[in-house]
């Protein structure tokens, strides 16, 4: 089995002015612009060796691949399994409105485990399906590639392949890559 590289998108213009972001669809900021160009040079031996690119089909993600695709000259699939979860009711609303007007939501976003007590936002047996069947899909038809998403999904994902809760920790900053060798090998 081949191994999975997965970069969550560039700084977003949603990360820069601090929004709850979720499925509210944000371009790269100019710094993660420059930064995602910087990640591609800096790990041109890793990514070189990449047959494709899948991508969530959002902005931010969308702007990401076609950065990493123009350094390696590598194709882009968009797939939506691959999109952020909801955030419900925060999606979209800058923290600092969140705090004043749903403290107890944001509170429970922070700590970046499940969301399900958020009206409207995505629950966390949702996304470990979503990414159960971009596995599955991964598995039999996109081997060797680099995959770009958002951070809830990657933690999930991650974590999936990991056998660790799906809410574990990981450090999903931007512009970090992550790289998961022989998927489910015993």
């Amino acid at each position: 089995m081949e191994d999975l590289i997965l970069v969550r998108h560039g700084e977003s213009i949603g990360n820069q002015n601090k929004i709850i972001q979720g499925l509210s669809d944000f371009s790269l900021s100019e710094n993660g612009k420059i930064n995602v160009f910087k990640l591609a040079k800096e790990n041109s031996n890793l990514l070189s060796s990449k047959t494709n690119i899948i991508s969530s089909p959002l902005k931010r993600c969308v702007e990401t691949s076609k950065i990493l695709a123009k350094e390696k000259n590598i194709p882009i699939t968009y797939d939506e399994l691959l999109v952020e979860f909801s955030a419900g009711i925060l999606d979209g609303m800058s923290k600092d409105e969140a705090k004043i007007k749903y403290s107890e939501y944001l509170k429970i976003w922070s700590k970046r485990g499940d969301l399900d007590l958020i009206p409207n936002a995505t629950k966390g047996c949702e996304l470990q399906a979503r990414v159960l069947m971009f596995l599955e899909q991964f598995i039999d038809k996109v081997p060797n590639s680099i995959i770009v998403s958002h951070a809830g999904f990657l933690r999930c994902l991650i974590n999936t392949v990991k056998g660790n809760p799906r809410t574990f920790a990981q450090n999903l900053d931007h512009n970090v890559i992550h790289r998961l060798d022989n998927l489910f090998s015993s």
